[in-house]
C-alpha cells in the first residue's frame, strides 16, 4: 500500500548480539519524534515571519477567504482567539507533547507483541495473566508499562530514577491536555510531585525547556528498552511484521 509507513531497513551480520526488531521500531520512533519536533518548529517560525510582515493578517485573510471561509467565521475565530488566548498560548509545545507520547504508545505496543512473540521460543513461557497484560499495555501509564516488560522479560531495562520521574510528569500533564483542557484538576494534584505549584482550575502550562527534559527521558526509555529486549531475544527468529535487507 503507498500509504503504508515501512519499517526502517537493517542489515542481518551473521554474527548478530541482538535481534533487529527492537531497533526498527526505536529508531523509526525516535525519528518521527524528531521530525515532529522539526515540523513544528519550521511552521512556527513560518507563521511568525508572515504575521510579522505589514500585510501578513491581510494575506492570510485573503488566502482564507478564496478558500471559502466566510468574513463571519474570520471575525469570529480572532474573537474567540484572543477570549481564550490563555488556552492557546504555547501551542506548539502542547501539540509536540500529545504527539511524542501517541508515538510512544505505538512503540510500546509493537515492543509488548514482540515480547509475546519471543517468549515463544524461550523456555519460560508466559503465563496468560502476563499475556493479557501485554495485549492492553496502551491503557497503562508510562512507568507502569516499563514495569510490565521487564516482568514479562525478567529483565532491569537500566532506566534512570530521573527519567521515570520526568516521564511520569509529561503524562500527567499530556492526559489533562487530552482530557482536561490542560487545567489542573483533583487527580492531577495527588499524583504529581509538583503540586506546591499548581492550583485546581490553572491552566498547566509548560516550556521549551520541560519539553526538552522529556524527550531527552522518553529517548532513554525507548533506547535502553530496545536495547536489552533486543538483546534478550536475539536467538528467535524474523518477526513477522519486520523488513529485512
Amino acid at each position: 500500500m503507498d500509504n503504508e509507513i515501512q519499517l526502517p531497513k537493517v542489515t542481518v551480520e551473521k554474527e548478530n548480539k541482538a535481534h533487529p526488531y527492537p531497533y526498527q521500531i526505536s529508531l523509526q520512533t525516535l525519528e518521527m519524534i524528531q521530525a515532529t519536533i522539526f515540523w513544528h518548529i519550521c511552521a512556527d517560525t513560518a507563521a511568525g515571519k508572515i504575521l510579522r510582515t505589514s500585510d501578513g493578517i491581510t494575506r492570510i485573510e485573503q488566502e482564507l477567504s478564496t478558500k471559502g471561509m466566510p468574513k463571519k467565521d474570520w471575525e469570529e475565530g480572532w474573537e474567540y482567539l484572543y477570549k481564550y488566548i490563555n488556552l492557546f498560548e504555547g501551542l506548539i509545545f502542547k501539540d509536540v507533547l500529545v504527539s511524542m507520547r501517541s508515538y510512544w504508545d505505538w512503540y510500546i505496543n509493537k515492543l509488548a507483541q514482540f515480547v509475546i512473540f519471543g517468549q515463544n521460543y524461550l523456555d519460560d513461557k508466559l503465563p496468560d495473566g502476563k499475556i493479557r497484560l501485554l495485549k492492553r499495555i496502551t491503557f497503562k501509564e508510562i512507568n507502569e508499562q516499563i514495569s510490565i516488560i521487564e516482568n514479562s522479560c525478567s529483565l532491569d531495562l537500566k532506566i534512570s530514577d530521573d527519567s521515570r520521574g520526568h516521564i511520569k510528569e509529561m503524562s500527567l500533564v499530556r492526559n489533562l491536555g487530552l482530557h482536561n483542557r490542560w487545567e489542573v484538576d483533583e487527580l492531577y494534584i495527588q499524583k504529581t510531585l509538583e503540586y506546591k505549584r499548581w492550583q485546581i482550575g490553572e491552566i498547566r502550562v509548560f516550556s521549551d525547556n520541560d519539553l526538552r527534559i522529556w524527550h531527552k527521558s522518553l529517548s532513554e526509555m525507548i533506547n535502553q528498552s530496545c536495547k536489552h529486549i533486543a538483546i534478550k531475544y536475539v536467538s528467535v527468529p524474523t518477526f513477522p511484521t519486520e523488513t529485512l535487507e
